[in-house]
C-alpha cells in the first residue's frame, strides 16, 4: 500500500523515503553488530563456511534479487504512458513472484 502511494506521488517521494529509511537501517545494523561482538565466536561458523564465504554468497544472489525486481517495477511505473493502469498490474505481478519465490525456497 505504501509502495503504491510513493509511486503515485512520483520518484521524488521514493528518493526521499529511501534516504530516511536507509539511514535508519544503517544505524540499526551498526548498533546491532556492535552489540553482538562480545558473543561472536568464529568456530561456530566453521561447518557452514568450511569451503569459504563464496558458496553462501552465491546462494544468496537469487533470493536477494527478487526484492530488486519489485523496486525496479515501482520506480519505472511513473514513466509509463498510463501509470494509473499499471498500479493494478504491478501488485499481482509482485505477489506472483513472491509466491513463486516462497514455494521454491520453502519446500
Amino acid at each position: 500500500m505504501l509502495r503504491r502511494l510513493a509511486t503515485w506521488l512520483g520518484i521524488e517521494a521514493i528518493a526521499r523515503l529511501s534516504q530516511l529509511i536507509g539511514i535508519v537501517i544503517l544505524v540499526t545494523s551498526i548498533v546491532l553488530f556492535i552489540c553482538s561482538l562480545p558473543y561472536f565466536q568464529i568456530q561456530n561458523l566453521l561447518p557452514q563456511l568450511e569451503d569459504g564465504i563464496m558458496p553462501p554468497l552465491r546462494g544468496a544472489i537469487y533470493p536477494g534479487s527478487w526484492f530488486g525486481i519489485c523496486i525496479t517495477v515501482g520506480v519505472l511505473i511513473p514513466h509509463l504512458a498510463n501509470p494509473k493502469k499499471s498500479f493494478s498490474d504491478e501488485k499481482p505481478g509482485c505477489d506472483a513472484g513472491r509466491l513463486y519465490h516462497d514455494h521454491i525456497f520453502n519446500v
